[in-house]
């Protein structure tokens, strides 16, 4: 390591995690509905999966998220259970199955997408473009090497 850079790779990305970790506890009371629900990492995966790529069947839902169409339908129970998001056939191929929302999902989906905007009216809009390039740059940049890795 050079005098020039004092911090390791490591050492950078633990401070990002960390950053991250604490961002996400600052902000997470401006979401009450989804505190309350205590859903697991992967409960909120597929709700959030769903939020971002609306319209994806069940087996897409599996693919982008790495794990099995098994495992999707376990998180699924629990999804349904708290009337957040609930399988549909799809009316022309019956053995797709999308995601629409339930009345609390949609309650949700509408809280999260107020607090989106409030994130990027009181805080994102505060830095420069160029730096948020930039940190986008970055950031899938790691994507495609954890892509990368993941495809050999």
């Amino acid at each position: 390591m050079s005098e020039m850079e004092p911090y390791t790779h490591r050492e950078l990305f633990e401070q990002a995690v960390n950053t991250l970790e604490n961002i996400s506890t600052l902000l997470q009371p401006e979401v009450p509905m989804l505190g309350e629900l205590q859903l697991t990492t992967r409960q909120e995966a597929l709700f959030f999966m769903n939020l971002r790529h609306e319209g994806l069947t069940l087996t897409e839902m599996a693919h982008r998220l790495r794990i099995s169409k098994s495992a999707v339908s376990q998180a699924m129970k629990r999804l349904e259970e708290e009337d957040l998001l609930y399988r549909a056939a799809n009316k022309e191929n019956k053995r797709e199955t999308h995601l629409v929302y339930g009345v609390k999902g949609r309650k949700l989906k509408e809280e999260l997408t107020i607090f989106q905007q409030n994130i990027v009216d009181q805080y994102i809009a505060k830095i420069p473009l160029e730096e948020l390039k930039q940190a986008n740059q970055v950031i899938h940049r790691l994507e495609e090497e954890i892509n990368k890795a993941y495809k050999k």
